[in-house]
């Protein structure tokens, strides 16, 4: 559906699309004239970027904003090839953020986003680039390992597949929201309408099941040792009645990345940002002003 520019941008691009190393990622972007850092939303499994519809316009009215659909996701591409870990999203990213010419970057990722925010940044850190990540927003992240959420435990099983071809897309985006919020009223047909959409396009089963097979890396343990190592500022959003991760991460996190800031909301579960889209954008948009912009062009 379409969507307006909000109050305070210069410039709105409903749809763009990259071609990187042959997978076509599909982003929307907003630059605000104001010399600020661009904010790069990252949506979760089973998301599109328009999981970020009820946050977006507040930030981008005061910040850059780019939002992009993950490989697998969205409007993006979705070949069979199997590479749909959190690092071969990272790895693309980097690509996508140096071909858009995003030069200072405030990563926000929700659950899985959050775990390729991560490794998009430790893998920055790796790389010679004109961009700079200056900040990480973690929402409800992924990042440890963990006992198998039974959503994706469900996923990875033959059973899902047969489920999924005879479920109408419409009951399975009900049946997943209605356990994923604490805050029910938000569960609104219209939402269940926009994952029901992107959820019944060609490929995305397909990529949804690769990546849940892939949702643990290979490396995890010496993933999860580098987060120690992270150094920027770090804002920790936390929903408390997450079903999906446990709340000890939120407070793993914190102890792992030094200086990290962990704000939680009562009453909430795995999307804080749908679910409570007011405050995580309050708070979202008081962490940022704290780091402060950095001079020069953001998107070009």
């Amino acid at each position: 559906m379409p969507e307006s520019s909000p109050a305070g941008s210069s410039y709105w691009t409903p749809d763009r699309f990259l071609n990187i190393d042959g997978t076509n990622v599909h982003y929307r972007a907003s630059l605000n004239p104001s010399p600020t850092v661009t904010l790069l939303l990252i949506h979760g499994l089973g998301a599109s970027l328009e999981s970020w519809c009820d946050v977006w316009p507040r930030l981008a009215a005061e910040f850059s904003v780019v939002r992009v659909d993950l490989k697998g996701s969205g409007h993006s591409s979705k070949p069979v090839d199997g590479k749909y870990s959190s690092r071969d999203q990272a790895l693309l990213l980097l690509k996508v953020i140096a071909a858009i010419g995003l030069t200072d970057v405030v990563l926000i990722g929700h659950s899985f986003g959050g775990a390729v925010a991560l490794l998009t940044h430790l893998q920055s850190a790796e790389q010679t680039s004109s961009s700079r990540i200056s900040g990480l927003v973690l929402i409800n992240s992924a990042g440890y390992r963990q006992k198998m959420p039974w959503l994706i435990r469900i996923i990875r099983t033959f059973l899902f597949r047969v489920l999924a071809f005879f479920t109408p897309p419409w009951y399975i985006a009900r049946f997943v929201l209605k356990r994923m919020f604490s805050v029910r009223s938000r569960v609104t047909k219209e939402r269940i309408d926009r994952y029901a959409y992107f959820f019944d396009q060609p490929g995305t089963l397909e990529a949804f099941i690769a990546t849940a097979q892939q949702i643990i890396p290979a490396d995890a343990e010496n993933v999860e040792r580098q987060f120690r190592s992270i150094r920027v500022p770090t804002l920790i959003i936390w929903g408390a009645g997450d079903p999906v991760i446990p709340f000890d991460h939120a407070r793993r996190f914190h102890t792992d990345i030094a200086g990290s800031e962990l704000r939680v909301l009562e009453d909430t579960g795995h999307v804080p940002h749908e679910e409570r889209p007011d405050a995580v954008a309050d708070l979202i948009s008081a962490f940022v002003k704290r780091i402060g912009p950095s001079p020069g062009p953001h998107l070009s």
